[in-house]
């Protein structure tokens, strides 16, 4: 493929930090759904066209022609692109300001937004970092243990590969895999577990109990050094380690396990067979599982705050307690696009806005849209390090889009 006018990359949650700052000038964002494949893909690039015209009539307003062309300019040539819309996947985001862009590819869909404003709009990027975590999964035999480091947004497997680990777990730690002949040194133990017998008639040999016991006892020495291992591996002490192994090799290991991420749900069968896109489905299956867990938690905290009055659902309220960092958690309707003016240092809000109507969210129309509310707020309270939560409407416990937790 050709070189591209401007750097398009996957999406990673990490990304999103560097654009939540507004900006001096004029900031220009542009969503829109994409498709992999034919003929599907054949209206990305005219969706993309017309969401570009929704910019240039909104920049027409007290700009001059010349002004309004440089900042459209990477935008355009990437329309211009066929070989770019051949190759997208479920989404598209750009970004662009001062005649500069960057562009991410999305693992969802998104609605089609063109927005004109002093900030670019992140709350959709938002939503899928705050919905994306990183975890490890450890598939586990008695002989055999192997990580894999995956992202799940959404239910839905970002990434899943072997996760490579420090040399002294053995020759395959590359790839992210340890054997128990690595760490047991089975056939030099083997004579020391033996007593020899002579009498005058034969020659005896016999073991200190079973071949089962002997087993059973270097696979406890295999999966504490595996434990230990993936402890002192060098990954965030917060990533959840998933389990996969049959039951009673599970139970053993949980038991013995000093890892204070290993969660307690798990895959509990043998799958060191399985193909890696099986592992991946099922490690994304337990952390669906954990995260409706979570959101449970969330929602009756919520309802806890509100009591002791640390919780709230006005707008207005809402935007004053994030400008001093008083929202521990914000959860805010998905998708939803309120327009207005949020002054980040003052808490104060300005425009168009209904706090408390019970209303359908703004959509994109022939006019781009400007500043959104929502999230600026959002934006807002992931720089004061509280944390942002989007949910459907209908889990939302508010009809205004917001509900917040206070931190005091």
């Amino acid at each position: 493929m050709a070189s591209l006018p401007f750097p398009v990359h996957p999406f990673a949650p990490e990304v999103v930090r560097a654009f939540l700052e507004p900006s001096n000038g004029t900031c220009l964002s542009v969503y829109l759904p994409t498709h992999r494949n034919v003929p599907d893909n054949t209206v990305d690039q005219p969706t993309y066209r017309q969401l570009l015209a929704t910019l240039r009539r909104g920049l027409r307003d007290g700009r001059r022609p010349s002004e309004v062309d440089r900042l459209l300019s990477p935008l355009e040539a990437l329309a211009d692109h066929a070989p770019f819309w051949e190759h997208t996947s479920e989404g598209l985001v750009v970004f662009a300001a001062d005649g500069e862009a960057n562009g991410f590819l999305l693992p969802e869909p998104v609605p089609p937004l063109a927005v004109v404003a002093p900030r670019y709009h992140t709350l959709p990027l938002l939503r899928m970092a705050c919905a994306s975590e990183e975890f490890l999964l450890l598939v586990l035999t008695s002989r055999l243990a192997r990580v894999y480091a995956g992202r799940v947004t959404d239910g839905q497997v970002a990434r899943f590969v072997p996760a490579p680990l420090p040399p002294a777990w053995g020759r395959m730690a590359a790839l992210g895999a340890m054997f128990r002949g690595d760490i047991v040194e089975e056939e030099q133990r083997e004579p020391h577990r033996t007593r020899r017998m002579r009498t005058p008639w034969m020659q005896l040999h016999g073991g200190f109990g079973s071949r089962h016991d002997e087993i059973d006892t270097d696979t406890i020495t295999f999966l504490r050094h595996v434990d230990r291992g993936l402890v002192s591996a060098g990954f965030p002490v917060d990533m959840p380690v998933i389990l996969a192994a049959p039951k009673p090799l599970a139970a053993v290991y949980r038991r013995l396990s000093r890892n204070p991420a290993l969660l307690g749900e798990g895959v509990d069968k043998d799958m060191h067979l399985a193909p890696q896109c099986d592992l991946a489905a099922a490690a994304a299956a337990v952390m669906t599982a954990v995260r409706q867990h979570r959101l449970g938690m969330v929602l009756a905290a919520f309802e806890a705050a509100v009591v002791r009055g640390r919780g709230a659902t006005n707008l207005s309220e809402i935007g004053e307690a994030a400008a001093c960092g008083r929202v521990a958690t914000l959860l805010v309707e998905k998708d939803r696009f309120e327009p207005g003016v949020y002054d980040a240092r003052t808490g104060l809000i300005a425009g168009a806005i209904v706090p408390e109507a019970d209303l359908p969210p703004q959509r994109s129309s022939s006019r781009p849209a400007g500043e959104d509310v929502f999230g600026a707020i959002a934006e807002t309270v992931v720089l004061h390090r509280g944390q942002v939560l989007a949910l459907d409407r209908e889990a939302m416990p508010s009809s205004t889009g917001l509900a917040a937790v206070y931190r005091y």
